[in-house]
């Protein structure tokens, strides 16, 4: 009896610890494609994609045609919410995301941390290929750009 609980307890482990690495896997893809598409990097966020469909949803939507690329002298860092996954019934993963930019504007130098930030709300698709999981679609949306009090 103890042997049969001990393996129910291991294969419950081993469940978990799947689904944990396989959405660990699938976040790691969209924060690296969220991140490239970010700094401007196409080449290197195509990296991460599969299909037309999202090289034209990058190249339609760069980050300096969201904003006015002269209020960013200087990036400070990236943070992201991921604000839901669901799995469709195609078996590809629907990621709700925010990203948070901050960075420094001329003239403001904050050392650490931004004096600004740039928030956007992404829409992501990815699929598990052959070479792992892919980006299948994103759509960027600005939301918002503030200013970052200081204590």
């Amino acid at each position: 009896m103890k042997k049969l609980v001990l393996l129910a307890l291991l294969a419950a482990g081993v469940w978990f610890g799947y689904g944990f690495f396989a959405r660990m896997q699938q976040e790691s893809c969209y924060r690296k494609l969220a991140d490239a598409w970010a700094m401007g990097r196409t080449d290197e966020a195509l990296l991460y994609t599969e299909g037309e469909t999202v090289r034209q949803s990058l190249e339609k939507n760069p980050l300096r045609g969201l904003v006015d690329a002269r209020m960013i002298e200087a990036w400070r860092g990236v943070n992201y919410t991921i604000e839901s996954t669901s799995k469709g019934e195609d078996g590809d993963i629907a990621i709700e995301a925010k990203q948070r930019l901050s960075f420094d504007p001329p003239g403001i130098t904050s050392g650490i941390g931004g004096a600004m930030c740039l928030s956007f709300h992404h829409s992501a698709k990815l699929r598990h290929t052959s070479n792992g999981w892919k980006v299948v679609a994103f759509t960027p949306t600005f939301i918002d750009f503030q200013r970052i009090p200081r204590r």
